[in-house]
């Protein structure tokens, strides 16, 4: 059993029960009621992948990642959350995040920068009997930046006399591949 409840009863007989006696004990009667609490049954949580834009930054912080969480067992009330980040695909959690519960949704606020990809987050939820679930949802961040050319100004060259062409290749451009 994972909780006990013990309830005092006092019966007071006052055919016989003498209150101002010698307290001799006739006439009342103590009985102690005890309740075992046994849950078996653990919660369940069920999660979606979600997707975060990361709008023109490379990474993104501030964001909500949720689950629900359903106990149909005595210690529903007691569910303590857990929900863990992890970045690169190994079962190793880089980031333990604070999840809040208000009765069937839990949500974690991420204030790391994570970078755009395609991440797993482990949830688990135990309630007050000690019986417990864990499920590991993905998500993921789009980066929306568009690229940007990292371009010399100012190349000039002459055109061909006989053609009225010229041949200029992109690496000519290329700031990056320039020092």
């Amino acid at each position: 059993y994972c909780k006990k409840i013990v309830r005092r009863y006092t019966i007071i007989d006052w055919c016989v029960y003498r209150p101002n006696s010698n307290g001799n004990g006739k006439g009342i009667y103590k009985f102690n009621q005890v309740i075992k609490v046994v849950d078996n049954a653990k919660p369940i949580i069920s999660c979606e992948e979600l997707s975060f834009s990361s709008g023109t930054e490379c990474g993104l912080s501030g964001f909500v990642l949720t689950a629900s969480g359903l106990d149909a067992g005595s210690c529903a009330d007691d569910l303590v959350w857990e929900a863990r980040i992890d970045i690169d695909g190994d079962n190793q959690f880089e980031y333990e995040l604070n999840p809040s519960f208000d009765g069937s949704t839990v949500s974690a606020i991420v204030n790391e920068i994570i970078p755009s990809g395609n991440y797993n987050v482990w949830w688990k939820a135990t309630d007050g009997c000690g019986n417990s679930d864990q499920k590991v949802c993905s998500f993921e961040i789009v980066d929306e930046k568009a690229p940007r050319a990292q371009c010399i100004s100012g190349i000039t060259t002459t055109l061909m006399n006989t053609t009225g062409e010229v041949s200029v290749w992109a690496q000519d451009f290329d700031l990056e591949g320039k020092s």
